[in-house]
């Protein structure tokens, strides 16, 4: 990939494979970098997909990337059916969320919304998370993002926050709304995302979150009760040091947009680091782990 994209232009990288590989290659699209996947037309033969990247896409890669990973699951190169790039404009892309994306009940406490949809919500005990997602990631609806806000729900008990790489502000809001009087800091070294959530704040009404552009290494002084990062395993590799070093003695490390077949990998960075796997959540192709700092 080389061309960045202009501000009112995107790039799509479309496939049609077969419908029982559509799990395998969305977690490779994910880890990828996409930024966004939407399903375009379905039959029973073949699936097409739409994934989302904001540079230039090399085909060729792609292609020889699938029909590699193809052959070595038992499958045939020929299940790739037919891949291209098109470009597509800002618009067209909300256009698309807004098509597919749906209120979603994640865990026992969270509601996700599109914020146009919010007055479809009624009658509900849930804590609502309106999202409106923009090109930032983290609409709720990826597994990545249900499994971290799982883990919040589950191994959170308020305190201070820290939600390293952002995107839209949703694990930052649901940790916020999980606690009100807590201490959330959010941050992400897209500046893009960060307006992203800050629309997203205003919308919720949320005001105990501090937004920054940035990452965790603007915070090792600090030590939070929570850190939470759902990113990706070579990503987290590369700034474990500063993920753990922002954690407090008793505090929980929350790490998610990591596929299952790289669990030891991630594993066994943790343990070099000192901490101790709590528990490992999974849905699909992904995983969640959360740990704490090793006590001597």
């Amino acid at each position: 990939m080389s061309q960045v994209k202009t501000a009112n232009l995107w790039f799509v990288l479309e496939l049609s494979i077969s419908p029982e590989l559509e799990e395998i290659v969305t977690a490779i699209l994910w880890e990828e970098g996409t930024l966004g996947i939407t399903l375009s037309k379905e039959t029973p033969a073949s699936i097409t997909l739409q994934a989302y990247f904001n540079q230039e896409i090399d085909v060729l890669y792609w292609q020889n990337l699938l029909q590699e990973m193809f052959i070595n699951l038992g499958y045939s190169s020929e299940d790739l059916k037919e891949i291209k790039q098109a470009e597509v404009p800002n618009e067209d892309w909300l256009k698309k969320w807004k098509e597919n994306y749906r209120p979603v009940n994640v865990g026992e406490k969270f509601l996700i919304t599109p914020s146009w949809l919010r007055s479809e919500v009624t009658d509900t005990k849930r804590i609502i998370i309106e999202i409106d997602p923009k090109m930032a990631f983290g609409t709720g609806t990826h597994e990545t993002t249900q499994l971290c806000l799982k883990a919040i729900e589950d191994y959170w008990q308020g305190g201070s926050c820290l939600d390293v790489g952002c995107g839209t502000g949703i694990l930052a809001m649901a940790a916020a709304k999980l606690y009100p009087d807590s201490r959330v800091v959010a941050c992400d070294n897209d500046p893009e995302a960060i307006t992203v959530a800050e629309e997203n704040l205003e919308i919720n009404k949320v005001e105990n979150i501090k937004l920054f552009v940035g990452s965790a290494s603007d915070y090792c002084t600090e030590k939070f009760s929570l850190v939470v990062a759902n990113l990706t395993a070579d990503v987290i590799a590369s700034i474990i040091n500063d993920l753990t070093a922002c954690l407090a003695e008793k505090g929980r490390l929350i790490l998610s947009g990591i596929l299952a077949d790289q669990k030891e990998q991630v594993c066994s960075v943790l343990s070099s680091h000192k901490q101790k796997i709590i528990t490992i959540l999974a849905a699909g192709e992904w995983i969640a782990i959360v740990s704490s700092h090793q006590v001597d």
